[in-house]
């Protein structure tokens, strides 16, 4: 089990916003509880329930589960994809790897990565996007019974890029060498006409880590459920007023 915390904030703009998730993993599946933040499902209690081949937004208090994916938490097959972007150019390049300070008491890894890549819409070939990432991570050994959480991030984190093999490629090997116990994350992006749009940061922490044993049948979802089509979030996201 751990808790991580993610804040996001753009340049210029006076908040920043907050989401805090519980995850509970083992094997290859994992239940994440998002206690704040724009996830935070339509009633207490429900949770996203990750395995390696499919993700389902589970609510306990209607016995209701709904099929999602990892981009925005669509809904599978209820809304088109992004299918007129296309990711060209794609280069990761690992500016540095030294030893960590100690995060929650253990030796981390820090290593720097620049990632690049432009993005091209069909509709507007020639007002192509280009995107610049610096991803610095102090991380630790992966265990086997994160796998699921480690391919979601990747999921979450290609974004509209999702169906670009190298961009998720790119993304798996950022991650490839250990657990990010401290994650940030700096996105920059030019548009065709040269015009630097605001930065984009986010950090994550996990701030909380407790190896714990689960009952049988935790990580499988419930056969008297009912499967719908999107139980649909009612929480605005955490909103944090900068200082």
């Amino acid at each position: 089990m751990f808790r991580e915390v993610q804040t996001t904030a753009f340049q210029g703009v006076g908040f920043s916003v907050a989401a805090i998730r519980l995850v509970h993993a083992q094997a290859d599946a994992c239940r994440v509880m998002t206690e704040k933040g724009e996830e935070s499902a339509a009633t207490p209690g429900a949770y996203l329930l990750i395995t390696l081949s499919d993700a389902f937004l589970v609510d306990p208090a209607r016995a209701e589960a709904a099929p999602v994916e990892a981009t925005g938490l669509k809904p599978v097959g209820g809304q088109p994809a992004d299918v007129d972007i296309d990711l060209r150019e794609v280069s990761l390049v690992e500016a540095s790897a030294v030893d960590g300070e100690r995060v929650l008491g253990q030796r981390t890894r820090r290593r720097v990565y620049d990632l690049r890549y432009t993005e091209v819409r069909a509709a507007a070939p020639g007002a192509a996007v280009q995107h610049e990432e610096r991803h610095e991570i102090w991380g630790v050994p992966w265990r086997d019974d994160l796998t699921a959480w480690r391919q979601w991030r990747v999921a979450e984190d290609a974004g509209a890029g999702a169906a670009s093999p190298e961009l998720r490629d790119a993304l798996e090997r950022i991650q490839a060498d250990g657990l990010p116990l401290r994650h940030q994350i700096e996105r920059r992006r030019r548009t065709g006409n040269g015009e630097w749009l605001p930065i984009e940061r986010v950090r994550r922490d996990i701030t909380a880590y407790d190896p714990q044993e689960f009952e049988a049948g935790y990580f499988s979802l419930p056969a008297d459920y009912r499967l719908t089509e999107f139980l649909a979030p009612t929480d605005e996201p955490g909103v944090t007023e900068d200082p």
